[in-house]
C-alpha cells in the first residue's frame, strides 16, 4: 500500500513537472515568436507587412491564452499559422523593396529620356543652324 502511494505520488510529480516543461516550452515558443515578429518589423521600413504583423501579434496572444488553458494542440496550430505568416512576411518585404527600387529606377529612366530629348532638340537646332550658315554661305 506504501509503496503504492509512492509510486502514484511519484507519477503524479513527473506528470507535474512534464506540464510545467511542456508549458515552459510553448511560453519560450512564443517568446521567440514575438522576437522574430519584432525584428521583420523593423527590417520592414516601408511598412508594407503592418497588418499582417499586427495578425501575427493577436495569434500569439491566442496562444498565450492557449497556454493558459492547457490547449496545447491548440497553440501548436497558432505556432503553424505565426510560422506561416512570418514566411510571408518576408516575402513581402522583399517584394516591397524590389518594387521601390523599381519605381526609383524608373524615375531615373524618365529624367533620362528627358535630357536626352533635350540634348537631341539642341542638336537638330545646331544642325538647322549649320545648313542655314552653309546655304547662305553658298549664295
Amino acid at each position: 500500500m506504501t509503496r503504492m502511494l509512492v509510486a502514484s505520488a511519484s507519477i503524479l510529480l513527473l506528470l507535474t513537472t512534464l506540464a510545467t516543461a511542456a508549458e515552459s516550452d510553448l511560453s519560450q515558443t512564443i517568446s521567440d515568436l514575438r522576437a522574430q515578429a519584432d525584428d521583420k518589423e523593423k527590417m520592414d521600413a516601408l511598412g508594407a507587412t503592418r497588418v499582417e504583423l499586427s495578425q501575427i501579434r493577436t495569434w500569439l496572444n491566442d496562444a498565450t491564452n492557449a497556454v493558459k488553458e492547457e490547449a496545447e494542440e491548440q497553440c501548436r496550430r497558432v505556432f503553424d499559422r505565426v510560422r506561416a505568416q512570418l514566411k510571408l512576411v518576408d516575402e513581402l518585404t522583399a517584394l516591397s523593396k524590389i518594387e521601390d527600387e523599381a519605381q526609383r529606377l524608373e524615375q531615373s529612366i524618365a529624367k533620362i529620356k528627358q535630357r536626352y530629348q533635350a540634348a537631341k532638340s539642341q542638336l537638330d537646332e545646331k544642325k538647322a543652324e549649320l545648313r542655314a550658315l552653309k546655304l547662305k554661305g553658298s549664295q
